[in-house]
């Protein structure tokens, strides 16, 4: 790749960065457990030991079955990593929506590499949840893909594009929750109105296309006994946890800085748009940047009032945020995409510390945030026929539960403590009623007990 910077060689630089960022998505995937990666992993060990891949998990479990297919597949050393591979791989997928969009829809040049060179590279997807072991980076593809085949179908009255969309939901509902449906409804009726296809989408065919939407949720619902009941309870649970006890001075701290925190997790090249932006203001009148902008505040802002809504919350909307930026850096001359090219260079250049040297340092050298050592200790405190249960249910009960599993692969996992449980050793995050506390671990700042239940 030639590294100077002219106008002539901008398109082979784009695709250089492209293949870097690539790369690079893979470069912390040996990290320890970091959140609530470990929950996942427990319940995909379990998932892989029973065979039992309906009611393994408590969730609809996409993820894990992708994971799971991964794990049997490359057969990984270490539970992390077909997560994490799963997670990236959704990651790559939405860069290559978010390509084929850009050049479909905006039709300039170099549109659809840069569209997926600024996804790949926003600071949300290339440093945290589009390669972290949730099942948030897969949600995002599917809920994007789908919302972007619905445009599709607007714009060009495509049967085949809505047939795709309504597939996409389903795989999208059945990789985390119902408010996959929220993104497609907005999205449906805003490119109807903006392309004015209600005609289209009010065929008998489309009509009938439209019943597909709710094949993922029946089939949950029949497969997996409680599971519908318990996913819509878990979401109404989780909506109204949101707005409950409301504090005033959080309230506005959070309206201030939800919007902040999002820009900067969509740097560098949000920043580098906006210095620009200030500068030259560009054009709005088109209808598409319309549309890209009612697609994303129609579904930001439930999240932005929601006083206790996190970044998580609004992953799926990182990639239509691109594509605005994406659109935006069209309108600018080679002087600001010389600008961008340099920043996103930058910002690849600075994963490699993060990375190998970063979280690392973070996760081993700190002590409290090192999960294997405990792991290992705890198999030293017990004898090598002693049953383990869990009864913590935070992450750092279920890093540890994952890694003796690891460990110990050739016996039964660990499962949760239940009342006929008797002479068992147990992981807790307190002390439990005829318990003897045999050892405490300082993790994450709190204490984990392991615990013998005579």
């Amino acid at each position: 790749m030639n590294l100077s910077i002219k106008e002539e060689n901008i398109h082979q630089l784009y695709l250089g960065l492209i293949v870097l960022a690539l790369v690079f998505m893979f470069l912390p995937i040996h990290i320890q457990f970091i959140g609530e990666e470990s929950v996942y992993a427990v319940y995909l060990q379990n998932m892989l030991q029973t065979g039992d891949y309906i009611n393994a998990f408590y969730r609809p479990p996409l993820f894990l079955w992708i994971s799971s297919g991964l794990e049997t597949l490359f057969n990984f050393h270490s539970i992390e990593l077909p997560l994490r591979i799963a997670s990236i791989l959704s990651s790559l997928c939405a860069a290559f929506f978010a390509g084929f969009f850009a050049h479909k829809v905006f039709q300039k040049k170099d549109a659809g590499i840069i569209g997926t060179l600024l996804f790949l590279t926003l600071g949300e997807i290339q440093f945290w949840y589009g390669w972290l072991g949730y099942a948030d980076a897969m949600f995002l593809f599917f809920i994007f893909s789908s919302t972007v085949c619905l445009w599709l179908a607007a714009q060009f009255r495509k049967i085949h594009w809505y047939a795709l969309a309504v597939i996409l939901i389903n795989l999208a509902f059945l990789t985390k929750s119902l408010t996959a449906y929220a993104f497609f409804f907005s999205t449906l009726f805003i490119v109807s109105y903006g392309f004015k296809s209600w005609i289209f989408f009010l065929r008998p065919i489309n009509i009938l296309l439209s019943i597909g939407i709710i094949i993922a949720p029946l089939f949950w619902t029949t497969m997996h006994g409680s599971g519908a009941a318990s996913t819509s309870s878990s979401l109404i649970h989780d909506i109204a946890m949101r707005f409950t006890s409301i504090d005033i001075p959080h309230y506005l701290k959070h309206l201030a800085m939800f919007p902040i925190e999002f820009v900067a997790r969509m740097a560098p090249i949000s920043f580098v748009l906006i210095y620009f932006i200030i500068k030259q203001k560009p054009s709005l009148d088109s209808n598409i940047i319309r549309m890209i902008g009612a697609i994303f505040i129609i579904n930001y802002l439930p999240y932005w009032l929601a006083p206790f809504s996190n970044m998580r919350h609004v992953v799926p909307l990182y990639a239509w945020g691109s594509l605005a930026l994406t659109y935006f850096l069209l309108q600018y001359d080679f002087k600001v995409q010389r600008a961008a090219i340099i920043a996103i260079t930058i910002v690849l250049l600075l994963k490699v510390p993060f990375s190998l040297w970063g979280l690392p340092f973070l996760k081993e050298k700190d002590a409290s945030q090192d999960f294997k050592p405990a792991a290992i200790d705890i198999l030293k405190q017990v004898s090598n026929d002693a049953i383990i249960r869990q009864s913590s249910v935070s992450f750092v009960g279920f890093a540890l539960t994952a890694y003796i599993n690891e460990i110990q692969s050739s016996k039964e996992n660990i499962h949760f403590l239940n009342s006929n449980d008797h002479h068992v050793y147990i992981i807790a995050h307190d002390p439990l009623k005829g318990s003897i506390i045999i050892k405490t671990y300082t993790l994450f700042g709190g204490i984990t007990y392991l615990l013998y239940l005579e």
